[in-house]
């Protein structure tokens, strides 16, 4: 029997009130998506501009 592992954030996926199966079933199994939501590096940007800013305004 083989291990099924999913991650919270692929499973929270399923719940969305926009989820598409075929989208889905793309991301899982394309080698790799011609487009791309957010590039890793904006995403760490990203968040230590929030960090510092709720740094600064709620503290």
């Amino acid at each position: 029997m083989t291990k099924l592992r999913i991650s919270a954030k692929t499973l929270g996926e399923l719940a969305l009130p926009g989820f598409c199966l075929r989208c889905f079933w793309l991301k899982l199994h394309a080698r790799q998506l011609p487009f791309q939501i957010f590039p890793g590096i904006f995403s760490s940007i990203d968040a230590y501009t929030k960090r510092v800013v709720h740094a600064r305004v709620f503290h």
